[in-house]
This record gives C-alpha cells, structure tokens and sequence, in this order.
C-alpha cells in the first residue's frame, strides 16, 4: 500500500510530526491542506476498490 501512496505517505508522516510539534495552530492553519490529501487518498482507493470489485 505504501508503493502506492508513497509521497502522500510521507506527507502524513511530516503532518503528524508538525501537529505533535506545534499543536492545534499548524493543524488550523494547515486544515485545507490535510483535508485535500486525505480527499485524494479516498479517491485513488475507491477507484482502485471498484476495478477490483469490476474485474471479479
């Protein structure tokens, strides 16, 4: 799953560290951003769910 999401992987990584370094004022100021990354990760996995749903 990693190979898969690779870059968004280590943006989670980076946005854990941040919000546990810096608190409720970089997870405020960094919502949009967060909330894009999770909504692309939803889309690639519902994508890839229904190829897979498709080809059974």
């Amino acid at each position: 799953m990693i190979e898969s999401f690779f870059e968004e992987h280590r943006e989670i990584r980076l946005y854990k560290i941040r919000i546990n370094d810096r608190g409720e004022e970089y997870l405020q100021a960094n919502k949009q951003k967060i909330l894009e990354l999770l909504d692309n990760i939803e889309t690639i996995v519902t994508k890839k769910l229904r190829n897979q749903v498709a080809q059974n």
